[in-house]
């Protein structure tokens, strides 16, 4: 019986050092820190097209739980109308966004952003938006970023998440 008691208490010993190593793995030195740039889903390389906003998920409800959602969808039969973008980088870094008419010709001032990971930040160092999706072998979602309440080009005045198509 105290030869049990004995091989169960050395089994509890060296159960609990493996448990020590491990947990001292897991938490170990990355070779770069969570967040840092370069590390996102996409880089501001494939970002830079022509991309058509197909549908945006309205978030009202997380700025009031008494309001609803809204899903407004983009088509060429309905209205609102596709909305298109052109997006350009600009010394391999900041991302030039300009919305374009069905024709081609500009509308409205470009809006500039950098990437940090999937961030999309502002000139004064807001995070604007975060890039949730991107997958050019989707037929219609190819990407899909998620713009934070008044600090993207959308003003909505809640979080809005948006879908576009290349």
């Amino acid at each position: 019986m105290n030869r049990i008691k004995e091989l169960s208490r050395v089994l509890s010993i060296v159960l609990c050092a493996l448990m020590l190593s491990l947990t001292m793995v897991a938490c170990g030195d990355d070779d770069e820190p969570d967040g840092a740039s370069g590390s996102g889903i996409v880089t501001p390389a494939e970002l830079a097209r022509e991309w058509t906003l197909v549908k945006n998920v309205v978030l009202y409800s997380e700025v009031d739980a008494s309001k609803s959602d809204q899903t407004i969808d983009y088509s060429a039969s309905s209205s609102p109308r596709y909305r298109f973008y052109e997006v350009t980088l600009i010394d391999d870094s900041i991302l030039s966004w300009q919305e374009k008419s069905a024709s081609g010709s500009k509308v409205g001032n470009p809006v500039e952003y950098t990437l940090d990971g999937d961030n999309l930040i502002d000139s004064k160092g807001s995070i604007c938006g975060k890039v949730e999706g991107y997958n050019l072998s989707h037929s219609w979602n190819n990407l899909r970023i998620t713009w934070f309440a008044d600090t993207s080009m959308n003003t909505f005045g809640a979080p809005c998440m948006s879908y576009y198509m290349k």
